[in-house]
């Protein structure tokens, strides 16, 4: 079943497809809503600057060249409720992938990293346009534009979730708190990013459940409870976010485990940027901590010299990854995200009781810890 939204296509119930099919499809729905919502914000941004156009164009390049998994998860949290695809679903679909691009951005900055999605980061490519106009501070100006950049991208994200709100509330006059609620959970993503940052350049050595509450609400909540929730507010069922936001958080620290795998053990060109820059950034993740926890005094000083080193080469970066597979580390995360996904799944079996589920979305829910534990990028 299809219904028009902004004079494109939008799917409303997949015919038994799977979840990577489900996520591939909406991905390119919302990349067609964003291209619209682009060309509308530049003429409205166009009497602040004339480089409102190159600034909206670069923001669209980025924001559409990722997965766009939390856009995508507005509309299945929304269609395990409803049967009706508002027209303001892939707004605040939108106002995902936007909020996404402005944390990216940022985190880009704060992590030094040149490249992302295959390509130059934002700072780095107005560092390169500045250094071309003959910038004495070509470093400072790109990181300076880019905060701006990811600025742009956090407002004109609220924009578009205001409009998916106001829609939805004058149809059926419930989700005026979905803007409070984004917001909130915004602002947990800022400070557990604060202590992200905080860990790595200093000589901290926070515990497993510190590492944990971090993945929570740095990446966890906002990638897939935020919009999982979302869909359930602008369905009018917010008895249903709890629950939804449970599941989101065991999926989700899943993924970052796999995220934090990936980033140790994948190749540049799955990741679409240099394979160990957490250990150039001096990282906790879980397995920075279980390493240290399981070395001896020598091994630990050899991995301290490493981690936090920029100019750490591949030779030490192999050597890390060949003692987190010698000491059983990586066998151990494998456990521990088995286990969460024991917990995701019990929890989804918790919904399946409710008669008014529409089968297919919820057959896809029960698919997305499997997806978040075995994807390659």
């Amino acid at each position: 079943m299809e219904n028009g939204f902004a004079g494109h296509l939008i799917t409303v119930y997949p015919a038994r497809m799977d979840i990577k099919t489900y996520l591939t499809q909406k991905r390119s729905d919302i990349g067609e809503h964003l291209a619209g919502l682009a060309a509308e914000y530049t003429a409205s941004l166009e009497p602040a600057a004339s480089s409102a156009h190159s600034v909206m164009e670069r923001i669209l390049e980025f924001s559409v060249s990722g997965k766009m998994i939390r856009g995508a998860l507005v509309f299945l949290g929304h269609s395990l409720f409803s049967s009706c695809a508002a027209p303001e679903i892939v707004d605040a679909a939108c106002a995902m992938e936007l909020f996404q691009s402005g944390l990216l951005i940022h985190d880009d900055i704060m992590d030094r990293d040149t490249t992302r999605r295959g390509m130059p980061t934002i700072h780095m490519q107005y560092m390169e346009e500045c250094a071309a106009l003959g910038s004495r501070e070509s470093g400072r100006a790109g990181e300076a534009l880019g905060v701006c950049a990811g600025d742009i991208c956090f407002f004109l994200g609220h924009e578009a979730l205001s409009r998916a709100t106001t829609a939805s509330s004058a149809r059926f006059g419930a989700p005026s708190s979905l803007g409070a609620y984004c917001s909130r959970e915004l602002a947990m993503v800022g400070l557990a990013q604060m202590k992200d940052v905080e860990w790595g350049l200093t000589p901290q050595f926070p515990s497993t459940e510190d590492i944990i509450r971090m993945y929570r609400h740095k990446t966890a909540r906002y990638t897939f409870s935020m919009p999982l929730a979302a869909g359930a507010i602008l369905a009018s069922r917010p008895e249903s976010i709890g629950i939804l936001e449970a599941i989101g958080e065991r999926i989700g620290i899943v993924f970052q485990i796999r995220d934090d795998e990936l980033g140790l053990f994948a190749t540049e060109c799955e990741l679409g940027k240099p394979v160990g820059s957490d250990i150039r950034e001096g990282k906790k993740t879980l397995y920075y901590i279980e390493l240290m926890q399981k070395s001896d005094p020598a091994e630990r000083q050899t991995l301290s010299a490493i981690f936090g080193n920029q100019l750490c080469t591949s030779t030490d970066i192999e050597y890390v990854r060949s003692r987190i597979i010698d000491l059983g580390i990586k066998e151990e995360m494998n456990k521990r995200t088995e286990l969460l996904c024991g917990e995701a799944d019990h929890l989804i079996e918790s919904l399946a009781g409710n008669s008014s589920l529409n089968p297919e979305s919820y057959s896809l829910l029960t698919e997305l810890a499997g997806y978040a534990t075995h994807r390659s990028y």
